[in-house]
């Protein structure tokens, strides 16, 4: 049961041609902004991962990107802290600020690679595949919405400065490249069996 064309080309018998089967594949998608923490933050991040208190993230911020209807939101700032094991930041920890779009217009797919059940899928994920860019524009405009938080006086207090992506993504449009060359998911793909009436032809249920 599947994309017959698909199914036809891997020498396994169709049983239902139903396209939607492994299509529609939707996860939210979003960068990693990361900031170097005041040797304040530092060491209370490291007295809090010694107590046993270290929650990783522990407040995610749901904002509007000024694409969505009054009164909506499409944005979700995700705040992480962890300690620096890739040398970003030049010290021992890391503070993430990472805006995710909350409702992906962009679509992939999941297929067989082979007859054999055993063999892994090929996922591709489709991030940025709207025709339009509103996925994108709406990251961007959550990544410069992190940096206005970012020069608030109450986180200034606890950051340096942007470790990632820094100055070279200085512009709106250097903002895109670089989030486009860095998207990464939400982990909360979803879709590929699609629920829906009877006349949508990329219905599975």
């Amino acid at each position: 049961i599947g994309p017959g064309d698909q199914l036809a080309e891997l020498g396994i018998a169709v049983a239902l041609d139903l396209p939607g089967v492994g299509a529609n594949l939707q996860d939210h998608c979003g960068i990693n902004m990361v900031f170097r923490p005041r040797p304040e933050l530092e060491r209370e991040l490291s007295r809090q991962e010694a107590d046993g208190r270290m929650a990783g993230s522990g407040t995610i911020v749901r904002a509007a990107s000024g694409s969505c209807a009054t009164g909506t939101w499409d944005v979700h700032l995700v705040s992480w802290a962890a300690r620096d094991t890739e040398s970003i930041t030049g010290g021992e920890w890391r503070v993430q600020l990472s805006p995710y779009v909350m409702k992906p217009a962009s679509t992939g797919a999941v297929r067989l690679r082979s007859p054999d059940p055993q063999e892994p899928l090929e996922i591709e994920l489709g991030f940025f595949s709207d025709p339009g860019g509103a996925d994108l524009a709406v990251v961007v405009a959550g990544a410069e919405l992190v940096r206005r938080f970012a020069a608030t006086e109450a986180l200034g207090r606890l950051l340096v400065g942007e470790a990632r992506p820094g100055p070279e993504a200085a512009t709106g449009e250097q903002l895109g490249a670089y989030t486009r060359d860095n998207v990464r998911g939400y982990f909360h793909g979803v879709g590929t069996c699609k629920i829906g009436p009877p006349e949508d032809p990329g219905v599975v249920v």
